[in-house]
């Protein structure tokens, strides 16, 4: 018996539980890595910012939600989309600038970081695709 699209349904919910789940962790612990807030504050920045109730990411970051609204599920898309983006504009200052002060042969670690920010924008078009 082949599965129909409605056995698939479940499934996809889950993933985009758990891509959720990551997505929501990362913005909270780099938010409070460059802040130097605890989890606790700094998850209260992020549900401001984004939209979200405090109590939600907390619940989605411990597992206990399933089958999360569009609305929350795109709000925290969008906001990890957004967060990537502003990482990939400052990456990208740093290196116009390291380029502009380098004295010697920095041509690999250069390539090799312009490689990376390029595989970085390549997959947030991917993101901005799901």
């Amino acid at each position: 018996m082949h599965p129909t699209p409605m056995d698939k349904a479940p499934m996809l919910s889950v993933s985009l539980d758990d891509d959720a789940r990551e997505w929501a962790e990362r913005l909270e612990d780099r938010e409070s890595a460059n802040s130097g807030l605890s989890l606790a504050l700094a998850r209260q920045r992020v549900g401001r910012r984004i939209g979200v109730a405090v109590g939600t990411l907390e619940n989605l970051r411990r597992g206990r939600l399933k089958g999360l609204k569009t609305q929350i599920l795109e709000r925290i898309r969008v906001a990890f989309i957004t967060d990537l983006e502003t990482q990939i504009k400052a990456l990208s200052n740093d290196l116009e600038n390291a380029k502009k002060c380098t004295v010697g042969n920095g041509g690999v670690a250069f390539r090799a970081a312009e490689a990376a920010l390029d595989h970085a924008k390549e997959a947030i078009k991917a993101l901005r695709k799901l």
